[in-house]
């Protein structure tokens, strides 16, 4: 690999490491230094402004720090007039059952090097994908049952959650073992291999990791049972009006969906 230098020398190397610290939080709409726009990921100690109750107020994403500003907003703030969305709109899912000490008996770090010596080294997806099936089979639970809630859109994969809890929990124990053995292996994995995997595991994966404490589920669920909290749905993209001094999503036909303070 070669790297050029600010006066163009030119430096060869066998390996690069790029260690990039702390990155900047992402502003794909490019609302950053508009007014009442918070970028800040963990936004909390920015939100103790005075505002009207009845302002309507977006938190953009749909994640584990969304929902903490969303459930502040709804319970301790009472806004009548919250939004929230991200790009698929899916929340985590919720499992209150206790496997902590479950066993994976399949993903194992000794199973999966196993496909690996004989394959000369190399980590293929659907050796791996076995394995991960047979450890959905070996706790009675199937994947795509588990796809099948998780990955609706809105509360509709929240709320179903609520009543499979054992195949949320377990599903969560598989990625959790999932992860970390690839934390080790993943360099053995060729690209192809990997985009494989994430095409398949990442998605459901993540939202089985990241479980939503059953408070924060409630508190989501009743906003929206009470008119409090809209989840918007097909928005493309985010604008602020200097006019009206608003910001204005629409969707991919241009057709507004909210203006928000």
């Amino acid at each position: 690999m070669e790297l050029a230098t600010v006066s163009n020398e030119v430096r060869q190397y066998v390996r690069v490491h790029l260690c990039s610290g702390s990155l900047p939080v992402l502003d794909p709409y490019h609302l950053n230094g508009k007014p009442n726009y918070i970028s800040n990921s963990s936004p909390l100690n920015e939100l103790t402004h005075d505002y009207s109750k009845d302002d309507r107020i977006v938190a953009i994403r749909t994640s584990l720090t969304a929902i903490d500003v969303l459930k502040y907003l709804l319970q301790e703030r009472e806004n009548e007039s919250v939004y929230t969305f991200s790009r698929h709109n899916f929340f985590n899912t919720v499992g209150t059952a206790d496997y902590s000490s479950l066993k994976m008996t399949h993903i194992t770090m000794d199973n999966v090097k196993a496909t690996m010596d004989s394959n000369e080294k190399i980590l293929y997806f659907d050796a791996l994908d076995k394995l991960i099936q047979k450890g959905f089979n070996h706790l009675n639970i199937h994947f795509e049952d588990f796809y099948n809630i998780a990955l609706q859109t809105g509360t509709s994969g929240l709320r179903e959650s609520l009543n499979h809890s054992n195949l949320m929990t377990k599903t969560e124990r598989i990625g959790v073992s999932t992860t970390r053995i690839l934390t080790f292996l993943w360099q053995y994995m060729p690209e192809s291999e990997r985009k494989a995997y994430l095409d398949k595991y990442q998605e459901p994966f993540n939202l089985a990791k990241g479980k939503l404490p059953m408070k924060s589920a409630e508190a989501i669920i009743e906003g929206e049972d009470r008119g409090q909290l809209t989840i918007l749905k097909d928005d493309e993209t985010v604008d602020y009006d200097d006019n009206s001094q608003k910001y204005i999503m629409e969707n991919e036909n241009n057709e507004e969906i909210l203006r928000a303070e």
